[in-house]
């Protein structure tokens, strides 16, 4: 740690900067008024102006729709799809925002009477690649649910409810435990844990569309600060802060390992993943005013995990008059990602800390912090609440945090790609589409028969499949009764044990029948 403090006595506000546009949820499909035409459907966060251009499988593009001012929200634009050859097509939304931040307060879900301190985990889904991307989750111990939000800060129906709550139950009861953090994996599987006094209930884990796929059962009782999974190869790991440490734990073979010690007199807090999975950001408390802040974990080719010794998380130069440092009160952390396209590496390019503490002029405050070593000095930025435990970032650097112990949280449109005060602009390309003379595609309801028809002939499921294997750029479904099960290729990441319908053009690999181009529905 530096030897050095400085005392802060100007909070930097950034009140007037531009909100960080965000594109999410593209899909195309046949336009149910016209065959010829394809509905490109796609969610903003804000008002933005908005181009949209067709590629063909080359990227060359085929088409532009043009550029106009656009909702936040749920938009669809079409193309008349009807001159155009047979083929794999790709549409590219191009969004530049228009409109000033401010800062945007999704719902008091709880209210502010009897009902208090009832907020224990904030996540939202931010990796490009996830069919859940953008989704905003808040954990509440009162009702022992999950709460689901759309970008723009609309409720988000659960497919597993039907779509009729944007609320999900955990199934437990009051004497079974709480939710107590919460976390999202580069493939949208949401973890929990499941926290109680006298029971031990562990960690919980559920698909994008509210699903439950496991329930880890610890082997003793636990004090968990945070939980946070990925997916690997091998399928499904957690990892949970817990005292000094940092546990994991794969999901299919249920066995913790310590990978993190910190001293005893430091407390583990928040952990966050960079969306590549190999990178992660701890978050740690304790007593000493010089630190000890946010450390970096990279993950070795032996599977450990080692400190970043030249990693500088300064943010123990932030001092009060009290003595106190940010860093003695930090409790949240995480990062945005890059990559708009889904193609290339994923690296984290800005950190957010979030700051609690009741006897600190930290109290309910967060830190904005480039990774980049060139950029500027890390920001301390002024939020209107008095106390912040969780903080998530998501793809292009909008933020949620908890406002208040008795609140919901907010959703800040802060521009991260930019300085403050300047537009900044998102693209994103959707999955692929086919189009093979007639854009109808054959829905069949099983595996085996769609393996009937010849290549080139577009298909789609007409239920939900197992995801049985994930790799790079494919994955195998099978029916949930019987042994029928296809390989698909597709740029959508899934999660294993995950149900899924998809929508592909049929064809032979290698004497292997196989679901080319396919959109996860």
């Amino acid at each position: 740690m530096r030897a050095f403090v400085f005392v802060l006595i100007i909070l930097c506000i950034c009140i007037a900067a531009q909100a960080a546009v965000g594109v999410y949820n593209i899909t195309t499909q046949q336009s149910a008024s016209d065959p010829t035409t394809i509905d490109i459907t796609y969610r903003l966060n804000c008002v933005a102006n908005v181009g949209v251009e067709i590629l063909d499988s080359s990227n060359g593009v085929v088409a532009a729709l043009g550029a106009a001012d656009v909702l936040k929200g749920l938009n669809t634009r079409q193309w008349d799809a009807q001159s155009a050859p047979a083929g794999v097509y790709r549409a590219r939304i191009t969004a530049t925002c228009v409109t000033g931040g401010e800062v945007k307060i999704l719902e008091k879900l709880f209210g502010t009477g009897a009902a208090t301190d009832n907020l224990r985990g904030v996540a939202v889904d931010r990796c490009p690649q996830s069919p859940g991307y953008g989704t905003i989750y808040l954990a509440d111990i009162y009702y022992g649910k999950i709460f689901a939000y759309n970008p723009d800060g609309s409720k988000k129906m659960w497919p597993a409810n039907g779509y009729s709550s944007n609320a999900l139950a955990l199934g437990l009861s009051s004497s079974q435990g709480h939710p107590w953090g919460l976390g999202v994996d580069n493939a949208g599987n949401i973890y929990t844990t499941c926290k109680a006094k006298t029971a031990k209930t562990g960690v919980k884990v559920f698909d994008w569309q509210g699903y439950e796929l496991y329930h880890l059962f610890p082997t003793d009782k636990q004090d968990i600060s945070w939980v946070e999974g990925r997916v690997t190869s091998e399928g499904l790991e957690v990892f949970e802060t817990i005292g000094s440490e940092v546990r994991m734990s794969s999901i299919v073979n249920p066995s913790w390992t310590t990978i993190v010690t910190l001293p005893s007199e430091l407390t583990t807090q928040q952990i966050c993943f960079e969306a590549g999975g190999n990178v992660f950001y701890l978050v740690a408390n304790g007593k000493d005013i010089y630190g000890p802040g946010v450390f970096r974990y990279i993950e070795q080719s032996d599977k450990t995990w080692a400190m970043d010794t030249s990693f500088d998380c300064p943010i123990h130069n932030f001092m009060g008059t009290n003595g106190w440092s940010a860093a003695r009160v930090a409790t949240g952390v995480s990062c945005n990602t890059t990559d708009p396209d889904g193609d290339g590496p994923h690296t984290a390019t800005c950190l957010w800390i979030g700051l609690a503490g009741f006897n600190s002029i930290f109290g309910g405050n967060a830190i904005r912090m480039a990774l980049d070593s060139d950029s500027a000095a890390p920001e301390l930025f002024r939020m209107p609440g008095r106390l912040l435990r969780f903080v998530a970032a998501d793809a292009v650097g909008n933020v949620v945090a908890e406002l208040n112990s008795n609140e919901a949280a907010i959703y800040k449109e802060w521009g991260l790609l930019s300085p403050c005060g300047e537009a900044n602009t998102d693209v994103r390309v959707s999955s692929p589409f086919v189009i093979s003379g007639s854009v109808a595609p054959e829905i069949v309801s099983g595996i085996c028969e769609c393996k009937q028809f010849e290549d080139g002939q577009l298909v789609e499921l007409g239920s939900a499949k197992i995801v049985t294997a994930v790799f790079d750029g494919c994955f195998y479904i099978q029916e949930s009764q019987g042994p029928c099960g296809i390989k698909v290729e597709s740029e959508t990441v899934v999660g294993e044990g995950s149900v899924v319908r998809v929508r592909g053009t049929m064809g032979t690999n290698a004497g292997e029948r196989v679901i080319c181009g396919a959109q996860v529905l």
